[in-house]
C-alpha cells in the first residue's frame, strides 16, 4: 500500500522564558499509508496535537523531514504549503471554528471558492450534496447559532471534504460531543474512510480510537507503542475491539 504521509526524525521545540528550549516532539518517525485510518492517543501534554499540526504542515518542524505523497513538504515555502493544504488536506477540530458572519452553506463552500478549482455553481452543488449526505442540508441558510453542536461538527466535516482531500486530519473531533453524537460522527468518518480517504486523528476516547485500523501511543513527545487492530467493519463486535484496545492502553500506563 502506498505511503501517503511520512515523518523522518521530526523534532519540535519552542523557546520559553530566558531563551530556554522546550522540546515537544522527539525523533518522530512514522508512516501513514493511503486509505488507512490512524489514531494517536496518549496523556495530555504528550505532544499529540503538536504532532498532528507538524506533519500536516500547519506548523513548521524544528528538525527532520515530512513527506506528503512523496513530496518533502517540510521544505516548501509557506505559499505553496498553504495551497497544498487547501487542495489535498481536510481538517476537523474539537470545536467547529465556523465563521459567524456566514451562513452554514457559505462556511462549507468558502475554501473551495479560495481554491478556484471549479465554478461557484459546481462548488455549491457539491456542498449541498455533502450536506445532504450528512443530514444537514436543511440548515444551509441557517447561521451557527441555529444548529446544535453535532450539526455544526457535521458542517465542519462537509467543509473539510469540499475540496475532495486525499487525507483528513482530526484534532479531538468528537471531544465536545455527547456519546450518541460521537457515535454518529464516527459512523460518518467510517464511511469517508471506506470510500478511500485516509484519516488521521488525535483522541482520548477509546470508543473513537477503536474505529481506526492502527493506534499510535505517545508519551513525553515520543511515539512509544503501536497497536494494529485491523480495519473496522460493522459486522465486528465493537465491545471486543474496545476490550483489546483498553487492555493494550492499560499496558502502556494510560
Amino acid at each position: 500500500m502506498t505511503v501517503i504521509l511520512e515523518a523522518r526524525h521530526v523534532n519540535k521545540s519552542h523557546t520559553v522564558h530566558q531563551h530556554e528550549e522546550h522540546q515537544i516532539l522527539k525523533d518522530i518517525n512514522l508512516q501513514v499509508r493511503q486509505g488507512e485510518f490512524v489514531t494517536v492517543m496518549g496523556p495530555s501534554g504528550s505532544g499529540k496535537s503538536t504532532l498532528l499540526y507538524n506533519i500536516s504542515g500547519m506548523d513548521q518542524v524544528s528538525e527532520g523531514s515530512v513527506y506528503f505523497a512523496g513530496e518533502k513538504i517540510s521544505a516548501l515555502p509557506e505559499k505553496k504549503l498553504a495551497k497544498l493544504r487547501l487542495n489535498k488536506m481536510g481538517f476537523i477540530f474539537q470545536h467547529s471554528h465556523l465563521l459567524k458572519n456566514l451562513n452554514l452553506l457559505d462556511n462549507v463552500v468558502l475554501s473551495a471558492y479560495l481554491a478556484k478549482n471549479s465554478s461557484k455553481e459546481v462548488i455549491r452543488a457539491r456542498a449541498l450534496r455533502l450536506m445532504k449526505q450528512m443530514g444537514v442540508d436543511e440548515l444551509a441558510s441557517h447561521n451557527i447559532t441555529q444548529a446544535s453542536g453535532g450539526q455544526l461538527q457535521r458542517i465542519s466535516i462537509c467543509r473539510a471534504l469540499i475540496n475532495n482531500p486525499d487525507i483528513l486530519f482530526g484534532d479531538e473531533p468528537t471531544g465536545a460531543l455527547n456519546s450518541r453524537t460521537t457515535a454518529e460522527i464516527m459512523d460518518i468518518l467510517d464511511n469517508i474512510n471506506a470510500a478511500g480517504t485516509t484519516i488521521m486523528i488525535v483522541t482520548h476516547d477509546v470508543k473513537v480510537a477503536v474505529r481506526s485500523q492502527r493506534v499510535l501511543f505517545m508519551l513525553d513527545g515520543k511515539l512509544v507503542a503501536e497497536c494494529n487492530i485491523g480495519k473496522y467493519n460493522k459486522q465486528q463486535d465493537i465491545k471486543a475491539r474496545e476490550s483489546v484496545l483498553s487492555e493494550w492502553l492499560t499496558e502502556q500506563g494510560f
